[in-house]
């Protein structure tokens, strides 16, 4: 099977990111969604370099309805259900502005796999940029989604 083609999202496309429960930021005396802590962008030793997303405008849009399809496709590589499913959608071009803030030319590309057409990388940066992952957190990756491409909660 050849290689699938990687090719640079457009400043105007979305990614989407799974949040685990411990990158979740919530509210102690109500249990609502305020935000992401800048954990949820660290790179992991299985990540070889680049930080797993989805693309929304794979599935033909950027509505509820795509977003919940972007999900279900990031589901898809979970092994098991989980709870408090959080997804968070970020700005292709809001992300590359927020690395080169930090002094990081950031890459955003189509890499797609075999589990996952949709799937993304965000590359050309390490956890060492604390500033990126703090962006990214706080101003990228603010509109926070349910499995259903609702406004998660």
């Amino acid at each position: 099977m050849a290689k699938p083609k990687i090719k640079p999202l457009a400043n105007s496309d979305h990614v989407m990111r799974y949040i685990a429960p411990g990158r979740q930021m919530r509210d102690f005396s109500t249990d609502a969604l305020v935000g992401i802590f800048p954990a949820a962008f660290e790179l992991r030793e299985v990540d070889q370099g680049a930080l797993s997303v989805t693309w929304i405008e794979y599935f033909g849009g950027r509505s509820a309805s795509h977003c919940a399809k972007a999900a279900a496709q990031i589901q898809k590589s979970f092994k098991k259900s989980k709870a408090s499913q959080v997804f968070a959608i970020g700005n292709v071009g809001a992300i590359k502005e927020s690395g080169n803030k930090d002094k990081c030319a950031v890459r955003v590309s189509h890499e797609p796999t075999a589990n996952n057409p949709a799937h993304s990388s965000i590359r050309r940066f390490t956890n060492e940029n604390e500033y990126l992952l703090s962006l990214l957190a706080s101003e990228v990756f603010t509109d926070l989604r349910d499995a259903n491409g609702n406004i998660a909660k």
